[in-house]
């Protein structure tokens, strides 16, 4: 499906787990409840796309060509991953949020609360954790920055 051209397309509940969605444009279409785990979707254009309730579990969302706006709708545990893998989430209040199963890698999170957030089965491989508070976190099955099993095995 690269290249695709799915404005406006209801995909509504479909699956498209693992599909290559490289430069594919959704602009306007309609993915609820969609199976979008595990997908490449670089360089794709999502704006105005409805993503609420889909599940993009281990996509890597950096540079995704999204417009945050009104006509732009996904699950704010999306909105925050899309945010820390393109390095804008530094300090925000991260709280209880759901993260597992996302894909993380090089993330930066620096300064933020994630007090009570769940991480588990996340991948954070180089992720910047510095100063973050992960007080009563979640990260069973977690893939930690380098030097953090020590520090969570010691809890």
């Amino acid at each position: 499906m690269q290249r695709a051209d799915l404005t406006g397309a209801y995909l509504n509940g479909a699956n498209l787990r693992g599909a290559n969605l490289t430069a594919a444009t959704f602009a306007g279409a309609d993915l609820q409840g969609a199976d979008l785990r595990d997908v490449t979707l670089t360089g794709s254009n999502w704006r105005g796309a409805n993503l609420l309730g889909a599940d993009l579990g281990g996509v890597d969302l950096r540079n995704l060509q999204v417009e945050l706006d009104e006509t732009t709708r996904f699950d704010y545990k999306w909105y925050a991953v899309w945010a820390g893998v393109n390095h804008l989430a530094q300090g925000w209040n991260l709280r209880g949020v759901d993260l597992s199963g996302a894909h993380l890698a090089g993330a930066d999170f620096s300064r933020a609360d994630l007090l009570g957030a769940n991480l588990s089965a996340a991948s954070l491989k180089q992720a910047n954790l510095k100063e973050a508070d992960l007080t009563g976190a979640e990260l069973i099955d977690a893939v930690l920055p380098d030097g953090w099993q020590a520090v969570v095995a010691a809890y």
